[in-house]
């Protein structure tokens, strides 16, 4: 019974060790605001939209007998999925920040994303993102190239044949 009663114990000292960041209100207020002032839900989304635009493009081009209208309906559910869920990504975001930044450097950040500069670096973001997501799928498919013939060839040299 001592030894279930010390597992306990320890196992309280370790989650209050770990959620006291959050615990703090003011960094918590703090982290919520840059959030907020930065739109990062928002960018999450924009993001992520157009990562699931490209998923679905290519998961549907070896399915030709899916009509439009079906690819459409599973777009819009995969949106609605995402915008349902986006707490789910948020909230351990909010975490993150809190364990890594200070409350200065967060009160910092708000300063500098509350100026106008900052505003544009949160206006201009979204449009990097998508165009970084198009550019990051091309250059993956170009590299899967590279390594798949570099395999087949190392493979094959060793006498393996595919």
């Amino acid at each position: 019974m001592k030894l279930k009663s010390g597992l306990i114990a320890i196992g309280m000292i370790f989650t209050l060790g770990i959620g006291n960041v959050m615990a703090d209100p003011a960094r918590e207020k703090a982290v919520t605001e840059l959030l907020e002032i930065t739109r990062t839900a928002e960018q999450i989304k924009a993001v992520t939209i157009q990562s699931i635009r490209l998923f679905l493009d290519q998961g549907f081009r070896s399915h030709p007998d899916i009509a439009e209208e079906a690819k459409d309906r599973a777009y819009e559910i995969m949106v609605e999925t995402l915008q349902e869920n986006i707490d789910g990504l948020v909230d351990p975001l909010k975490k993150v920040y809190a364990d890594t930044y200070s409350l200065e450097e967060l009160n910092a950040m708000i300063d500098f994303y509350s100026s106008d500069i900052g505003q544009k670096v949160v206006e201009k973001t979204p449009v990097i993102a998508q165009q970084a997501v198009v550019i990051g799928s091309q250059w993956g498919m170009t590299v899967n190239r590279q390594v798949m013939e570099r395999i087949h060839k190392d493979l094959a040299d060793k006498g393996y044949k595919l």
